[in-house]
């Protein structure tokens, strides 16, 4: 791989969409403008900055160093036309322990000046609200609308592997590359909640040597609905007299605590240990929260955004006189009332200081996976010299703002790369990793756009295609559901019987193929 550094110019593929190699510089404030500047060349340079910003244009079209800076500009500018009346938020710090908020963090949160970290946040807010306006649309009740995005979730980062190697990625990232751990998609899941001002936290054991099991909890209405982000499940709601899983929502706590034989027929059904209740009733609370929401500069640019990209930037962590923040709306819950137990999540800090310190090996395999979104490679007729298109970065991208039947025709493309072998055996290795992912992807696409069959067809031939290849177990977990969702339960249930014991979904398929066989009955008895 290092000789191919130089063609993939990372800065251009991954590193300017969001992994530094060392920490990034805060950017000093630009200088305020005169007093006389008109306000329509400041909404021009907020216009230039959000364009540059959008998940389709930074780290493609535009880098993250230059969109930053255009904001800071925006930001000396307005300074001198913003009203006196338009001041952030004071926030009640008294309400929450040091523990929680260091002051060092609290003192960040006031500085004036943007920073790329401050970018990558407004990229991901952009791209996770798309997502959730996609996947939620025409949903008014904030369960269904958790519940869809927790599938989303868990289908567009499937799990990795034990025997893969887990890079420190943010939630843009993880997006991106569609592979993580629970706790990936824990903290994915969170972010497309928060545009919808719902929490997150994860219930632990508080226990020392504690099997680790742990759950989300999503308060909502006073209940906690639960979610198993290493199986990629809602807790399921057993209905003990039709003797089947009620699909339509997630147990809640209190439900759990009440049956508590749902945890144990989740771990037994699945075949692992699940959460015991005692741990469960006296979990650690973590709270999934990021520093980067409870800025007062987030809050200013938030109320400056023109309508069509308006989206949540801002959350204050504490109460306001307008409204509570986040750790008031936790303490609301009764069941999570218990700031003894009350931590702020760490893994999303450890992973975004982990970023610039990766060691050569993940470094090395990092770029291999980022290499793949570079394709294809075209001669640049002055230089003479292999330069990225990234045209799989801009399909994978568009798939993600839901732009399906557009990516399923970039994906197209990219797929008969793989009929196309490069004379350079690492240019033939990424093209074919390529397409291969192209495949993977293409089938998802067909499943968002509810084209069943379609999917089926493709995950099929990558099936044939691919034996050994990277999405096969996620591509048996994908044929099942779409036969699922076309009615034909018992291809469903032949797909996953037909795995290898030894998948690495094997606790996923046994969870799933226990809860499908319980509708069968149900399904004769109707017919």
């Amino acid at each position: 791989m290092r000789r191919l550094l130089p063609l993939l110019s990372l800065a251009a593929v991954f590193v300017a969409t969001g992994c530094p190699s060392k920490p990034a510089a805060k950017p000093e404030p630009k200088a305020a403008a005169p007093t006389t500047a008109d306000q329509s060349t400041a909404e021009d340079i907020l216009g230039s900055a959000i364009l540059q910003l959008q998940p389709e244009n930074l780290g493609i079209d535009s880098d993250l160093e230059s969109a930053v800076s255009v904001l800071n500009s925006w930001a000396g500018l307005a300074k001198a036309t913003r009203p006196e009346s338009l001041k952030p938020p004071a926030v009640d710090w008294s309400t929450v322990s040091e523990s929680l908020v260091d002051p060092d963090v609290r003192k960040m949160l006031a500085e004036p000046a943007y920073t790329q970290l401050d970018g990558r946040h407004i990229r991901v807010c952009f791209l996770a609200h798309a997502i959730g306006r996609a996947m939620t649309e025409g949903v008014s009740d904030d369960v269904a609308r958790a519940t869809r995005l927790f599938d989303y979730t868990t289908r567009n980062i499937v799990r990795l592997g034990e025997d893969e190697l887990a890079f420190a990625l943010t939630p843009y990232e993880l997006l991106v590359a569609g592979r993580g751990t629970p706790e990936d998609r824990a903290w994915v899941f969170a972010t497309l909640l928060r545009q919808w001002r719902l929490d997150a936290v994860v219930l632990r054991s508080p226990r020392e040597g504690a099997p680790e099991n742990w759950l989300i909890g999503v308060p909502i209405k006073g209940e906690i609905y639960l979610y198993d982000p290493r199986l990629g499940v809602p807790v399921p709601n057993w209905d003990a007299a039709e003797g089947k899983t009620r699909f339509e929502q997630p147990a809640t706590l209190a439900q759990v605590i009440e049956h508590p034989d749902w945890l144990t027929r989740l771990g037994k059904d699945a075949d692992v240990e699940p959460m015991s209740l005692d741990d469960l009733k006296s979990s650690l609370v973590e709270m999934i929260a990021e520093p980067q929401y409870w800025s007062d500069r987030m809050w200013l640019l938030e109320q400056s955004l023109p309508a069509e990209s308006v989206c949540l930037l801002y959350d204050a962590p504490a109460n306001t006189a307008e409204e509570p923040g986040m750790f008031g709306r936790i303490a609301s819950v009764e069941a999570l009332n218990r700031p003894d137990a009350w931590r702020v999540w760490s893994y999303p800090f450890r992973q975004q200081y982990n970023m610039g310190r990766m060691d050569e090996r993940s470094m090395q395999a990092m770029q291999l996976t980022m290499a793949t979104f570079a394709v294809p490679f075209e001669m640049n007729p002055e230089t003479k010299q292999l330069q990225p298109t990234n045209r799989q970065l801009r399909t994978r991208i568009d798939q993600l703002l839901g732009r399906w039947a557009e990516a399923t025709t970039g994906y197209l493309a990219i797929r008969q790369l793989g009929m196309t072998p490069n004379p350079s055996a690492e240019m033939n290795r990424i093209q074919q990793l390529s397409a291969e992912d192209a495949q993977f992807w293409t089938a998802v696409c067909k499943y968002e756009l509810k084209e069943w069959d379609g999917a089926i067809e493709i995950l099929d031939g990558y099936r044939r295609r691919y034996r050994r290849g990277r999405w096969v177990s996620d591509a048996i977990l994908l044929t099942a559901q779409c036969q699922m969702e076309a009615g034909k339960i018992d291809d469903a249930i032949a797909t996953l019987e037909s795995a290898d014991s030894n998948d690495r979904n094997a606790d996923v398929i046994a969870l799933w193929l226990t809860q499908w066989k319980s509708l069968k009955p149900a399904e004769k008895a109707a017919e």
